[in-house]
């Protein structure tokens, strides 16, 4: 019995250690609503910060659409890092795990030139 407890404490701790350190990563693409980001448009409503915070004022949750053809969507965990950059094209630094991200920087960067029609 002290052996299966010892194999499980040590399974346990390496995964702790695991998510304690483990690389942060970086993303860029366009913080949206999760509406908007959820629909067929979503590529074409990249950059309309009016619609994503009219939606997000009403209740909408912030994500990530990265940047990119497939324009896969990450949930964010801690949203309010994110908002007041609604609608914008970002660099976000922080953890992902099953889709959602845990940011612990944002930064707006300019806006992809082929996106915006400039």
């Amino acid at each position: 019995m002290k052996k299966v407890f010892s194999l499980a404490t040590l399974v346990a701790s390496f995964g702790f250690f695991t998510l304690l350190f483990a690389a942060p990563t970086t993303v860029r693409g366009y913080v949206m609503d999760s509406r908007c980001a959820a629909g067929a448009h979503k590529m074409a409503m990249k950059g309309n910060a009016q619609c994503a915070k009219n939606c997000m004022s009403r209740g909408a949750k912030a994500v990530l659409v990265e940047d990119g053809s497939a324009g896969t969507v990450l949930k964010i965990a801690n949203e309010s890092k994110v908002k007041a950059l609604a609608g914008r094209h970002v660099r976000l630094t922080g953890t992902v795990a099953d889709g959602v991200m845990t940011v612990t920087s944002a930064r707006a960067m300019p806006a992809r030139m082929g996106k915006m029609g400039k």
